[in-house]
């Protein structure tokens, strides 16, 4: 029995690999993340989300010097049969995946104070438990940067990453989780702004 559990997740690591979304998920991830933002925005101009991230990713990566790694933005798991995870076979999208010699990076960028927090932390724990599944699997290192963006004239929702910090304190423990929060200049907000 040992032999056989050990081949069936030999062959199961080999089957499952993280690929590019297809365009109708991308679409469906982008509706669900402005969802919330649209209800909270007053008369002022709306800018959306997506604009934001570019900019934030951009910065964050150069940060965390990942910048010249290659990037598979909206990034999936994908397995070639069913009924594998005893949960669900649902795989969240991840905005971004890179691959390096010993390592899998999953990056999920959030708004700061935009998004119910019982939102995200569903949604953060869904995208772990699918990680820790993956990293045990394959046998890899393998975890989840979760980045908080925040515009100029944010408040900073410091209540909402402290959660985040006490809540997921034993994924970010044993490496499967780390924080960061990206600050988008005025500048960088004001050219958004200008070409929405």
């Amino acid at each position: 029995q040992v032999n056989t559990t050990y081949l069936l997740t030999d062959e199961l690591a080999k089957m499952l690999t993280v690929k590019k979304a297809e365009e109708p998920e991308k679409e469906q991830k982008k509706e669900e993340a402005e969802e919330d933002e649209e209800t909270t925005q007053t008369a002022r101009k709306y800018v959306s989300f997506s604009r934001l991230e570019e900019i934030a990713l951009s910065n964050f990566l150069k940060t965390e010097g990942l910048h010249q790694l290659p990037l598979i933005r909206d990034a999936k798991f994908f397995i070639h049969f069913h009924q594998i995870d005893p949960i669900s076979e649902y795989s969240p999208i991840f905005d971004g995946y890179i691959k390096t010699l010993d390592t899998e990076i999953f990056i999920e960028m959030k708004p700061i104070g935009r998004i119910n927090p019982s939102y995200i932390r569903d949604r953060v724990y869904l995208m772990l438990s699918k990680i820790n599944y993956y990293r045990t699997i394959k046998k890899i290192n393998a975890y989840l940067f979760l980045v908080f963006v925040a515009k100029p004239d944010d408040e900073k929702n410091k209540s909402m990453i402290e959660r985040i910090y006490k809540e997921f304190e034993p994924a970010i423990s044993n490496g499967l989780l780390e924080v960061r929060t990206v600050n988008i200049s005025q500048q960088e907000y004001n050219s958004i702004n200008e070409t929405e």
